[in-house]
């Protein structure tokens, strides 16, 4: 009688490395820590939240320019003669921030220019915010850098361009911006007057 022999499959401890993080716009590289030489003729294939991503049959899985729409659950699957073993990770990518301009009011010579600014995160407003603007005309151009929310009141000279530099959310994301405003200076109204005054006799017109 012969003895039956069974072979179990060795497991491997796999890993991908910690959760991620990152920016929207920020390149992501996920790498599988692996021993080819401990496997009989391994493939892979990486999904995200349970779904095959497509050209994904490496170690590697390479996110260029990330969206928030990669964010999510990755496994990979190494298969082989001795079976099919995962190794999973997450990843978080925070969109980036932007800017909104509200309340633009135009000035007049000696009543400023006024205008509010608020960053944007998540689809919400973020107090704390860092943002940088600049304000230019053909002869000049000043650059301020201001925590939001921000009531701006300008003296202005002539009609300016306003224009959204940059803005950084604390312990998220930053982006660089050029979103850009028109503040319109409105003429002062001078004294006028429509002449001496007429006398008018009869049929007479002038």
């Amino acid at each position: 009688m012969l003895d039956t022999i069974i072979v179990k499959p060795e497991t491997h401890q796999l890993e991908i490395g910690d959760d991620i993080i990152a920016c929207e716009g920020e390149n992501i590289s996920l790498s599988l820590n692996i021993d080819e030489s401990l496997f009989c003729n391994p493939t892979y294939q990486w999904r995200l939240n349970g779904m095959e991503i497509g050209n994904s049959n490496t170690p590697n899985l390479e996110l260029t320019n990330a969206v928030p729409s990669n964010s999510g659950n990755y496994t990979v699957y190494i298969v082989s003669a001795c079976g099919i073993e995962s190794a999973e990770t997450n990843v978080t990518i925070n969109p980036a921030p932007s800017v909104e301009i509200t309340g633009i009011e135009p000035g007049c010579t000696g009543n400023p220019s006024t205008f509010t600014i608020n960053a944007m995160a998540h689809g919400s407003t973020i107090n704390g915010a860092t943002v940088s603007y600049t304000l230019s005309t053909s002869e000049s151009t000043e650059e301020f850098e201001v925590t939001t929310p921000y009531d701006a009141s300008h003296d202005i000279t002539t009609s300016t361009l306003l224009t959204i530099t940059s803005v950084s959310v604390p312990n998220e994301c930053s982006a660089t911006l050029s979103q850009m405003y028109n503040l319109v200076l409105y003429n002062d109204v001078t004294d006028m007057t429509a002449g001496d005054d007429i006398n008018i006799c009869g049929t007479e017109y002038t």
